[in-house]
């Protein structure tokens, strides 16, 4: 009685995909979302599995959402949707989101970018220094222009006021591409010399 046997070895092959991010930072509003889009390619045809999306929370207040959670790559590339969530209050600044795709045996990861901004508003002031002799009137112009269409209103304040300064906006709360007028009174009771004045706005973003 003879008896043989073999060995065979089976190796299991690698199916290589590729992720790329589209090109340029997106810019966004805090609390608003954005699309971009993350493209899978193979150098395969066809491609024997299929790639699954993993985003990774990288920062508190922004993700990543694929609007499809599974794909098989092409040699054209699918390109696949992604929305950029973020939440109110979050931080202005640049932040790098990660994104991991598992499939044919791999992972990939690719990095999108995005610039996120928080509406506000500025100030300007016109003239930025004035000369007053006693009980002089001066008037100084307060404006606001609001950033990222904010249209919230905004209340001015004056502060560092010297004794015997007496002051007045014409109106305390003006709205976004509005101005007030600031009147500075000046009295016997106000001591020669140069008097820094801060003015200053608030709407819930100083």
């Amino acid at each position: 009685h003879t008896s043989m046997s073999q060995v065979m070895n089976a190796t299991t092959g690698v199916a290589p995909f590729t992720l790329a991010a589209a090109p340029g930072t997106p810019s966004i509003i805090g609390g608003q979302q954005a699309t971009t889009v993350v493209t899978v390619s193979t150098s395969m045809s066809p491609y024997p599995d299929a790639v699954g999306f993993y985003p990774v929370q990288a920062s508190d207040g922004v993700r990543l959402i694929p609007a499809i959670s599974v794909v098989t790559p092409t040699l054209a590339g699918v390109a696949v949707p992604v929305v950029i969530s973020t939440t109110n209050g979050l931080a202005d600044g640049s932040y790098t989101l990660p994104m991991v795709a598992t499939g044919g045996g791999m992972s990939r990861t690719v990095n999108v970018q995005v610039n996120v901004q928080q509406p506000g508003f500025d100030l300007s002031v016109t003239p930025t220094a004035q000369t007053l002799v006693s009980g002089q009137v001066v008037h100084v112009t307060v404006a606001t222009t609001s950033v990222l269409g904010d249209e919230r209103p905004v209340s001015l304040h004056l502060d560092d006021v010297p004794a015997g300064l007496q002051w007045q906006f014409s109106s305390i709360t003006v709205g976004p591409g509005e101005s007030a007028t600031l009147t500075l009174t000046d009295t016997d009771l106000l001591a020669l010399g140069t008097y820094p004045l801060t003015i200053s706005g608030e709407n819930g973003v100083k």
